[in-house]
């Protein structure tokens, strides 16, 4: 039987073209935090515009850590520079453990009542049969290197992954078009949907109402 280090190593660490894929360990932390700073805080569709003061960022530092204490997740390395070129993160919820959270700033509790209103619309666990899934958190790719297929690819080596290891059930909340276009070629199913329209400050009122419907987020699921 092969271990999870292998099966890591089998389907997901390699060479593809100019990059190098690589499971993230606690050495590339702080190269993976850099690049989620300068890159996916900065450019993904909700984060982008409620924007993120330093406090916001550094408990989204806090949390992205935490998710890479599962193991699952990987990155992308331009193999002539050793830059981080994607970064795929990946948790493993399980069934009657919710990690705690202690949010402070204004803009990341914004986007987390936001998110979770439209996550609990479907419970998981009990809906799909499972004690685990794979929660498919941030991609995010250096605006050097998009355009290249890489984002796609990380998909389907987070797939293999996910399959190698036996888990049945993954899932994504998807605010970008872009990752949308590549989640339905790739099979996953809708099941839940919420608007930027309908954010809601501390005050319950709605600062983006104004926002039109192609602006959304769209909780996925992907039956492994």
């Amino acid at each position: 039987m092969h271990t999870e280090r292998q099966i890591m190593a089998e389907f997901v660490e390699g060479d593809w073209g100019e990059f190098a894929f690589k499971m993230i360990d606690q050495s590339m932390a702080p190269a993976v935090m850099q690049h989620l700073r300068k890159n996916f805080y900065l450019d993904e569709p909700l984060l982008k515009l409620i924007g993120l003061s330093e406090l916001a960022a550094s408990e989204l530092d806090a949390v992205a850590t935490r998710i890479l204490e599962d193991n699952l997740s990987f990155a992308a390395i331009e193999k002539n520079t050793g830059k981080i070129a994607g970064v795929r993160v990946t948790g493993r919820p399980k069934k009657g453990h919710k990690a705690s959270v202690n949010i402070q700033s204004r803009e990341f509790q914004m986007v987390s009542k936001f998110l979770g209103s439209v996550e609990k619309q479907v419970d998981l666990f009990d809906t799909f049969g499972v004690e685990e899934y794979a929660d498919l958190h941030f991609a995010s790719i250096d605006k050097d290197f998009r355009g290249q297929g890489l984002a796609s690819e990380m998909y389907n080596r987070a797939i293999s992954l996910l399959k190698g290891l036996n888990f049945k059930l993954a899932k994504s909340s998807f605010t970008s078009p872009f990752t949308r276009k590549i989640s339905t070629k790739l099979g996953f199913e809708q099941i839940a949907i919420k608007y930027f329209r309908e954010i809601e400050d501390e005050n319950g009122t709605y600062p983006y109402s104004h926002l039109p419907n192609d602006e959304f987020v769209s909780v996925r699921i992907l039956r492994l």
